[in-house]
């Protein structure tokens, strides 16, 4: 018989709902942004504690600097003056006080401190003295059996043993159960309507149908690609194919896109540019060039482009597209740098992805002025890569840019799966927690898109040459990577 586990401590606490180290979605954790985050939603908040050795209380998980601050060290054998000239993971956040940081929750939810020092009697005197006039409902916990006791005889009920396996579990809410959430609430103003919910309902549908419509609208609306984005509004010039007559990813390609641009004030005129990145070695230095190489796309089927290419020693650097399209032509990067087998690995692939964004923030200083919106500088491009842990590294380094994930029809997958299974493919697919899809244009890829849609993700198609290709996909994307003739149909 398994009889009921009925606690004897403070029960209140296993009715909350505890953001791990505050609501870091926009920031790094145990953060004074983060902690406002998760009172801003209403949500208790766990915050890791550590002794230092100049008697301060500081709000950090790490046992040792590096991963965060880039010193070298243990924390620990640290005084907060020199911790706080150093920025977190390279953000505007530093580490805060633990007076800091009940100084902003101020009460207005509860805390529990996760205590990950070794506890003494200076620990224990201070944090006392820290608590002393804080009105706000405080518990304790912590790994260390030692800690526990010492915590217990002054906190009493309000400390908990998270090593101990026959307590009952709090119920945190960490990062990867809000990935998709948006960086600030919603206005009331931003949930759709009824009439557009209902829109493209037919009297005729069945009920499966309306249910299908219906979650589509609400999940879709909750997508970071608004219907008013350049995404949405501009043409798509698939590797900057415009004029089949200027080779693609090139120089002249992307002057030519500008000139457009310049020259026109209708959106529905304007190009975004997709251009494919690769990285080379040069003197042992990251070279980003911007070339699309056809043998793996070859592989998979897939069609060459109806314009002329450089030869990949005649590339363009990515520099010279930046500086030309720098507040005039919003880009889509599609991201090959899993490419070369001497990349592949997930620590180089962090390591480049870290360097491009800061490469690209050096080079795209203007924002976009889109006709009617101006495009803060972080959303004047987009990336997308059909290797999903590049997106995941780029969440890392940067969530707000938007990423876009680069399926295959089942005619690619097929291929693709002499060499690795589907299911592997699927898998790391939505790992990658992309905003959008982009699928190549195919009769089979009808199928895969089908699902995206219902979740609410944006679906793109590459790359049709003329407008008859893309007719069959319309009742399904929101839009086409094009090239060529397909512009001027």
């Amino acid at each position: 018989m398994i009889l009921p586990y009925i606690s004897k401590k403070s029960k209140e606490i296993y009715e909350l709902l505890i953001a791990d180290e505050g609501l870091h979605r926009d920031c790094p954790g145990n953060t004074i942004k983060a902690f406002e985050n998760a009172v801003e939603m209403g949500l208790a908040i766990k915050i890791d504690v550590r002794y230092l050795k100049d008697n301060s209380i500081v709000c950090f998980h790490d046992k040792y600097m590096f991963n965060k601050l880039g010193i070298p060290g243990k924390i620990e054998n640290c005084n907060f003056d020199i911790i706080n000239k150093y920025m977190i993971e390279k953000t505007k956040n530093y580490v805060p006080t633990l007076e800091q940081a009940i100084s902003v929750i101020d009460g207005r939810v509860p805390i529990i401190l996760d205590v990950k020092t070794n506890i003494n009697d200076k620990f224990l005197k201070k944090l006392e003295n820290v608590l002393l006039n804080y009105s706000g409902t405080v518990y304790f916990q912590t790994a260390k059996f030692k800690n526990y006791i010492k915590l217990k005889n002054i906190f009493g009920k309000k400390v908990f043993l998270s090593t101990n396996i026959l307590r009952k579990r709090f119920d945190y809410c960490k990062d990867k159960d809000y990935k998709n959430m948006p960086t600030k609430l919603f206005n009331v103003s931003d949930l759709p309507s009824l009439t557009d919910i209902l829109i493209g309902l037919e009297s005729e549908d069945k009920l499966k149908n309306l249910i299908k419509k219906m979650w589509y609208a609400s999940n879709k609306s909750n997508s970071r690609i608004k219907d008013d984005h350049w995404l949405n509004t501009h043409l798509k010039a698939h590797r900057m194919i415009v004029d089949p007559n200027i080779c693609e990813n090139s120089v002249e390609a992307i002057k030519y896109i500008a000139k457009l641009n310049q020259n026109t004030q209708d959106e529905s005129k304007r190009y975004a540019a997709e251009i494919d990145v690769t990285i080379r070695l040069e003197k042992n230095r990251f070279e980003f060039i911007v070339y699309h190489d056809d043998k793996y796309s070859d592989k998979l089927g897939q069609p060459k482009s109806c314009a002329n290419k450089v030869k990949i020693e005649s590339a363009s650097q990515l520099k010279e597209i930046l500086e030309i399209a720098n507040g005039i032509v919003p880009l889509i990067f599609d991201l090959k740098f899993s490419v070369d087998k001497r990349f592949i690995s997930r620590k180089n692939i962090a390591r480049i992805v870290a360097y491009f964004d800061k490469y690209v923030s050096r080079f795209l200083t203007y924002d976009y002025i889109q006709p009617n919106i101006r495009c803060k500088k972080y959303d004047t491009y987009v990336v997308m890569s059909p290797d999903p842990r590049t997106l995941i590294e780029y969440a890392k380094i940067n969530s707000e840019i938007i990423r876009l994930q680069v399926g295959n029809s089942i005619d690619s997958l097929r291929e693709f799966s002499k060499r690795v299974p589907i299911w592997i493919n699927f898998i790391l697919f939505y790992k990658s927690n992309p905003d959008g899809i982009v699928y190549n244009v195919s009769p089979t890829v009808y199928a895969l898109a089908k699902f995206n849609i219902i979740i609410g993700h944006r679906i793109y198609l590459y790359a049709p040459r003329t407008k008859e290709e893309g007719e069959p996909y319309l009742d399904f994307c929101d839009g086409f990577i094009g090239e060529g003739k397909f512009f001027n149909d």
